[in-house]
């Protein structure tokens, strides 16, 4: 049980998290693995770019 403004409040998810995280834990690690993979391919792209862009200004130097 929770109090806010000296009322209690009753949070069936917040009481079950700190009974036992590992669900959680286990679906916010799902979550952010579906996330990465959504981002995956963008941050490939970018990256190509920038290391692309980097080659030129060190060949540009030489």
């Amino acid at each position: 049980m929770t109090f806010i403004d000296g009322a209690p409040l009753h949070v069936p998810n917040l009481e079950a998290y700190w009974r036992d995280s590992r669900p959680f834990e286990t679906e916010r690690r799902r979550e952010q693995a579906r996330i990465d993979a959504l981002f995956a391919p963008h941050d490939a792209r970018v990256r190509a770019e920038r290391e692309a862009r980097w080659a030129a200004e060190e060949n540009r130097n030489v």
